[in-house]
């Protein structure tokens, strides 16, 4: 249900919305967002591009959306703009020499953790090589947003005409509704087990106790022999990704102590084929539960962890 305003129409918010609210509420916005930098080379229309970029805004709701508190409510709606200003931040780019081009760039990047669900940078180095630095808010959409936004970016430069594509307030009121249904009690019941807090208990060894610092996200690049990887866990009836989830789960199952783990995977939210080409926060990260026990192997462990994810997968709609 939506309810009209005088600057748009207002949609409850997700579960998804509402679970990064509750955390960092309006600072989300700016805390949790999605980039990439995507590399053009050849001549560039700027004015197609601008008018390429206003048709792929209109077309998707969510690149339009803010999430607000009404006054007398305690929750955010989304609030979806009739109107907005979809434009490109244009910057003169052949005076940053190669060797400070990666900081600059982070530098913009930084800079694109402002307000609003989008915001857009083309660098221009020389007259056909061009870098247009893209940077998505992850309450308004995921990261596979992101990649959908850039590929139909490019469909409409070279002037395809798109169908009809579903609306992800459309999809989080489906959502509410499906998760209120009474029908949905034995999914429901899948994720109460799974994230019990006897589940969630399992504490590491070097694990801080003191955690009035601010959270700072970290990573530690890994070079891992993919084929090999890709091509045992072929070998043993599972996908990479089962493999490796595996490995994690044996890694902290040492650490711990714990033979019942529970740790949290990324689904992509699209499980059906009217929302693949949707833009929007449909991604979640799930939790997977598994015991491991002391003297098991690691094809069983693997195995038990691909029926997991199957079983995750089939109820993720309902999770909350």
């Amino acid at each position: 249900m939506s309810m009209q305003t005088g600057m748009g129409d207002r949609f409850a918010a997700s579960p998804q919305q509402q679970h990064g609210w509750a955390l960092f509420g309006a600072a989300a916005t700016n805390l949790l967002r999605s980039h990439c930098i995507v590399e053009i080379d050849g001549p560039l229309d700027r004015d197609r591009l601008g008018a390429a970029l206003r048709t792929v805004v209109g077309r998707h709701e969510a690149l339009r959306t803010r999430l607000v508190v009404p006054d007398g409510w305690n929750v955010p709606v989304q609030l979806i703009e009739t109107n907005v200003d979809a434009g490109i931040r244009i910057i003169d780019g052949s005076t940053i020499d190669d060797a400070d081009l990666d900081g600059s760039l982070d530098a913009l990047l930084d800079a694109m953790y402002a307000d609003g669900a989008l915001h857009l940078c083309l660098v221009s180095r020389l007259p056909q090589q061009h870098l247009l630095l893209a940077s998505i808010a992850a309450l308004y959409a995921d990261a596979a947003s992101l990649a959908i936004f850039l590929s139909e970016i490019a469909c409409a430069y070279a002037g395809e005409v798109f169908g009809e594509v579903t609306q992800y307030a459309d999809v989080a009121a489906w959502y509410s509704d499906l998760i209120e249904n009474d029908e949905s009690a034995t999914e429901r019941y899948h994720w109460d087990d799974s994230v019990s807090p006897a589940t969630l208990a399992a504490q590491l060894p070097f694990a801080r106790s003191d955690r009035s610092d601010a959270f700072a996200a970290e990573r530690v690049p890994v070079d891992l022999p993919t084929p090999s990887l890709r091509a045992l866990a072929s070998s043993l009836g599972a996908t990479l990704d089962d493999l490796l989830l595996a490995t994690w789960m044996l890694l902290i199952r040492r650490h711990a102590g714990e033979s019942d783990i529970a740790v949290g995977a990324l689904f992509d939210g699209r499980p059906y084929e009217e929302m693949a080409r949707g833009i929007g926060p449909y991604a979640s990260v799930l939790p997977i539960r598994c015991t491991v026990p002391d003297h098991a192997s690691f094809a069983d462990l693997m195995h038990a962890v691909a029926r997991e994810r199957r079983q995750c997968a089939g109820c993720q709609e309902y999770f909350t």
